[in-house]
C-alpha cells in the first residue's frame, strides 16, 4: 500500500503524478486562454522583405545556405563514433513533405527549409505542423508537413505548461496538439515560448530606408527641376505661369528627361541649384541604413558580390567570418529543433539525432603550412599528406612511411656507407 502523504505536498504531487510547474510562462495571466501572439509585427516583417533590397539580400543569402545544408540522421556511440541512418520514416517525410499524386511533392525539401528560414530570419520563428499520421498500430508517424504563418499562431499554456497551439484565422480557429508542431525560434528573452524577430532591432532603419526611397521617387516625378530654377523680371499672369509650368514639366520632368538641355524663353534666366545639405544627408542616411540592416544579420557586403578593392585573402577571411558567426549558429539551432521537436513524432528514433557537415571553410594557407611542417618533421607519411587534401593514396614503395628532412631518408633506415674511389671508366 502506497504511503499516505499530505494532499498537495511535494511528495504527494511527485508520487501521484500531479507535479506541476510553480512558475507560469511569461504573460500567461495577461493572455490567458486566448494564447500569446507573435511578439513583433509578423505581417509587416514579411512585407518589409519585399520592400527593402538589403533586407531581401541579407535574408536570402542566409536562407539559401541553410536550405542547402544536408541535415543527416545519425547515431553516436559512447566513443563518439557516428553511424549515418540512410533510411527512416523521418527522412522520407522530410524529403517529400507534401506528397501529391504521381509521386510528386507540392513543396520540396529545399523549398520547405527555405521558407522556414525566411520566417525564422524575419519573424524569429517558423512552424511545421505535422499531419496525416499513420494509425497507432503502425507507429503513428506523420506523412505530411504544413507550414504555418507566425502571424496566426498563438501559444496557450496552463500551470506553466504549453498545452496547445491555436491557429487563429479571421474566419475560424484551429487547435493543434503541441506534439504536432515543430517550433523553430530565436527565443524572445521576455517570452521564450515565442520567437524574437530580428527585424525588431532594425525597424527604424527599414522604415527610414523605405520612406527615403518613396520621397526620392516622388521628388523625381513631381519636381521637374533640371538642377535649377527660372526667374524673370516681367510680370506674368496666372495663365502664363500655368503654361510655362506645364511646358517645363513636360519637357524636363521625370526620369526619362533627366539631364536634358533646357532652352530658356527670352527675358527669363536659369539659375543652378546646388545640392543641399539635406540631399547629402539623404545619401549618407541610406548608406547607414544598409550597414545597420546587413550588420544585424552578420552579412558582410562580400556575401552580396560587392568585392571592390578586395583581395582574395580578404574575401576568404570574409567568407570564414560569415560561415562561422553568421551561418553556423542558425544551422546548429535548426538541427537542434529537428532532433528535439521533429524526431519524437516518429517511432524508433531513440538515440538518433540530426547532424550536418561543418559549413565553416578551412584556412587552406594554414592547412598547407601545417602539412609542410608535419611532413618535414617526420610526423606525416606522403599518403597521409595527400589524404589531407583529398588526393588518392599512391600505391608505391615508401609512400606509407614518414621521412626526415635529412636527405629525405625513411625513418629507421641506416645511411649507406661507401668510398670516394672514382668509378671505373666505361
Amino acid at each position: 500500500m502506497a504511503p499516505a502523504f499530505r494532499p498537495g505536498s511535494l511528495l504527494d504531487r511527485i508520487v501521484n503524478g500531479t507535479e506541476k510547474r510553480s512558475l507560469p510562462l511569461p504573460d500567461h495571466v495577461f493572455y490567458g486562454g486566448l494564447g500569446r501572439p507573435a511578439p513583433f509585427k509578423p505581417k509587416e516583417s514579411l512585407g518589409a522583405y519585399g520592400d527593402n533590397p538589403w533586407l531581401y539580400s541579407g535574408v536570402n543569402v542566409i536562407a539559401a545556405e541553410l536550405a542547402r545544408t544536408d541535415f543527416k540522421l545519425q547515431k553516436r556511440n559512447k566513443k563518439g563514433e557516428i553511424t549515418y541512418i540512410q533510411s527512416h520514416q523521418a527522412l522520407d517525410t522530410m524529403n517529400k513533405p507534401q506528397p501529391i499524386a504521381g509521386g510528386k511533392t507540392m513543396l520540396t525539401k529545399m523549398m520547405m527549409k527555405l521558407i522556414s528560414a525566411y520566417h525564422l530570419l524575419l519573424n524569429g520563428e517558423a512552424f511545421w505542423v505535422l499531419q496525416n499520421r499513420l494509425r497507432d498500430d503502425l507507429g503513428g508517424a506523420p506523412q505530411f508537413i504544413d507550414l504555418a504563418l507566425p502571424e496566426f499562431m498563438h501559444t496557450v499554456s496552463k500551470d506553466g505548461v504549453l498545452i496547445k497551439y491555436v491557429y487563429r484565422l479571421p474566419q475560424r480557429e484551429v487547435e493543434i496538439d503541441p506534439r504536432d508542431v515543430v517550433h523553430f525560434r530565436l527565443p524572445d528573452p521576455s517570452a521564450w515560448e515565442r520567437g524574437h524577430a530580428p527585424t525588431q532591432s532594425i525597424r527604424y532603419a527599414i522604415d527610414t530606408h523605405k520612406e527615403a526611397d518613396i520621397m526620392n521617387f516622388k521628388r523625381l516625378i513631381n519636381n521637374a527641376v533640371p538642377g535649377g530654377i527660372l526667374t524673370t523680371n516681367s510680370s506674368l499672369s496666372q495663365p502664363q505661369i500655368d503654361l510655362i509650368r506645364s511646358q517645363w514639366r513636360n519637357l524636363y520632368g521625370g526620369s526619362d528627361n533627366a539631364g536634358r538641355f533646357a532652352v530658356v524663353p527670352n527675358g527669363m534666366d536659369f539659375k543652378t541649384v546646388q545640392q543641399s545639405h539635406q540631399d547629402m544627408q539623404y545619401i549618407e542616411g541610406k548608406q547607414r541604413n544598409m550597414e545597420e540592416i546587413l550588420a544585424n544579420y552578420r552579412v558582410g557586403p562580400e556575401m552580396l558580390g560587392k568585392t571592390e578593392s578586395q583581395t582574395r585573402a580578404n574575401a576568404e577571411a570574409a567568407i570564414f567570418v560569415f560561415m562561422r558567426f553568421g551561418m553556423l549558429p542558425f544551422i546548429e539551432l535548426f538541427a537542434d529543433v529537428l532532433t528535439n521537436d521533429y524526431l519524437p513524432a516518429f517511432p524508433g528514433t531513440d538515440g538518433l539525432e540530426f547532424g550536418f557537415p561543418d559549413p565553416v571553410p578551412e584556412n587552406m594557407e594554414e592547412k598547407r603550412l601545417n602539412a609542410e611542417n608535419l611532413f618535414a618533421g617526420g610526423a606525416l607519411t606522403p599518403n597521409e599528406r595527400r589524404k589531407m587534401f583529398g588526393m588518392e593514396p599512391l600505391k608505391r614503395d615508401g609512400m606509407d612511411v614518414p621521412y626526415l628532412d635529412l636527405a629525405k631518408m625513411p625513418v629507421g633506415e641506416r645511411m649507406v656507407e661507401g668510398e670516394n674511389t672514382p668509378a671505373d671508366e666505361l
